[in-house]
This record gives C-alpha cells, structure tokens and sequence, in this order.
C-alpha cells in the first residue's frame, strides 16, 4: 500500500482552486459585466442595546436596603424592630427610558422625561466593486460605514436640575466579500442573493451622567413634609452611590464574521440600474473596556466587559453603473 503525504492534498486543492479561478476570471473576461457599487441604508437597534435602553437598563454590581410594604409581626424571626421584613436588591447603574416616562407621569411634569429617543438608529453607507461570472453568478466586495444617526438618548430633570443624561454612540466599519447567484426575472430585472466573509471592526458608548441619588436623598428629607413624594423617592433609590458623573465608557470589537445578501436590481439606462437589498452580518464579540467615573468603578467595575453586536440588518437602496 503505497502512503500519501497529506501536504500532497493540500497543494492539488490549492492549485485546483487557483485553477478554477482563472477559469472564472476568463469567462468573466469573455462576456462578464462589472459593475461600481454604491448605497446608502439604515440599520435599526444598533448594537442590540434597544431593550436595555428602553426597558431593561443596566444594574451595578452593588446593594441597597429594602423593605416589605406590608408589616409584619416583630417577634417573628425575619421580620425587624420597625414591623417590616428588610432585605437588599441591585443598585442600577442606567436606569432605562420607561421607568423616566413613570415617574414623569406620577409627579404631573416635576420630573421631566426630557429626551426618551429608544433605541439607536444607524445611517449606512456604502462602496464597492461586483462582477458577474458564469451565466448565473456574482461577487462582489465593498465597504461598509455605519454611524448613529438617531436615538439613544436619554435625559431627565428635577425642578431644572438634569439628573439623567446618557448619550449612547455606535459606529462601524465593515468588508463584506460576498459570492452569490443572480437570476433574471425580465430582460432589465434580476434578483440576487449570495454569503460570504466580511473583516469587522466597531462598537457603541456611553458618556453622561446618572445622579438619582442626589435626588432621591432629597426626596428622602422632604417626605417628612409630603408623604406623597415616598413613591418617587423609592423609584429612584436604587441610582448608583456614590454617582456616577462624566462617564465616557467605550467597546470596541474586531474580526471576521460570516455575512448574507439578498436583493433586486433593475436597469433605468443603458449601464445604470437601481437595487433595493437587505445585508446581514454577524458580528459580535466580548470586550471588555475601562471605567472613566468613580462612581461606574466602584458601582461595577473599573474594567467592565460587555458582549458587543456591530453586526445586523442593513436596509439599502444603491445604484450599480456598468463599467
């Protein structure tokens, strides 16, 4: 039995695929088109940070007292001197946009829900080369840049004093190299669809301020005079202590990612036509990054790691010129 290396495969399949591609690079030299690529789209929820800016926030890694509202017989173990059972939950370290909006509404505008944008919104825009091959197929490479165009701020104030101000940031530059089919429907319309690899590198940010604790230690002394403002009181208690006051914290991510492409093209001249697409790339990658207030050092941590998304849906509608 006669033994071959395994490098012996590994240099046939290299050479079998620079093979095949001058084979395709000639076809493309006998009847292929090529084409300049450019678009311009949008891609909701960036970073997937939507839901922690709306409704779910961030917690911090420290406590706070709490008790039960309902009394409770002093005699028994767990319950204290005062007829309440005590206990502890999680301080929140960004407090999210529907607990603002409440709290706004209890008080009858004292507290002002001043900005709620929800979640970021991205503007896309992007460039690159395609080629067809074959009868039936394409490829094509460009380059992507994502930037925050709307949302993700937020922002809250007491009788004038602004307690809450977070301003999320996103951008994001991505290589997709994308290989795919593309089947006419008429004469001037096709349809498209491909995947490929794509180098990533981005991520999002957060700087501003929360100081709900200056605000609940007021509400705290002046509960004695209205009973009334214990709700709010107790709605902002758990803010960061001590505050956490010019924060700038900021992930960054890179790599490679797998990316898929689906659209339709159709000719309005000679060599123009327009396309409507819908890109989607998977990127996302723990990062972990450095803490720039006291108050996110001592409430989380001063090297906090977060699981970082640049990836997503983009929406686009570009036009190719036959060149």
């Amino acid at each position: 039995m006669i033994l071959v290396p395994r490098r012996f495969f590994v240099a046939k399949s290299y050479w079998l695929t620079v093979c095949l591609f001058f084979s395709f690079s000639l076809c493309d030299s006998l009847s292929a088109k090529s084409y300049f690529v450019t678009g311009l789209g949008l891609q909701f929820d960036l970073g997937n940070m939507g839901e922690i800016i709306t409704k779910d926030g961030i917690n911090s890694g420290q406590y706070y007292t709490v008790q039960s509202s309902n009394a409770c017989n002093p005699s028994v173990a767990i319950c204290s001197q005062n007829g309440f059972v005590n206990g502890v939950a999680l301080r929140r370290l960004v407090v999210p946009e529907n607990r603002l909006i409440t709290i706004e509404r209890t008080t009858g505008g004292v507290f002002q829900a001043e900005s709620a944008q929800g979640a970021m919104v991205g503007g896309n825009i992007m460039a690159g080369f395609e080629k067809d091959f074959g009868k039936y197929f394409f490829w094509r490479i460009s380059a992507n840049y994502t930037q925050k165009i709307a949302g993700g701020v937020t922002k809250a104030s007491f009788i004038g004093y602004r307690f809450i101000d977070a301003n999320w940031n996103f951008q994001s530059v991505v290589v997709p190299a994308t290989i795919g089919i593309k089947l006419g429907v008429s004469e001037d319309v096709s349809f498209y669809m491909g995947m490929g690899l794509n180098y990533y590198t981005g991520g999002w940010g957060l700087r501003g301020r929360n100081d709900s604790k200056t605000v609940a230690d007021t509400l705290d002394a002046l509960v004695v005079s209205v009973p009334q403002l214990a709700l709010v009181r107790d709605l902002l208690k758990d803010g960061p202590d001590p505050p956490s006051v010019r924060e700038n914290t900021q992930f960054r991510i890179s790599g490679f990612s797998p990316n898929w492409l689906i659209g339709t093209q159709a000719r309005i001249t000679d060599k123009g036509y327009v396309f409507l697409e819908v890109e989607t790339v998977f990127a996302s990658k723990m990062d972990s990054t450095t803490s720039q207030s006291l108050g996110t050092i001592l409430n989380l941590s001063p090297t906090p790691a977060f699981p970082i998304q640049v990836g997503g849906q983009t929406y686009r509608a570009g036009y190719k010129h036959e060149l």
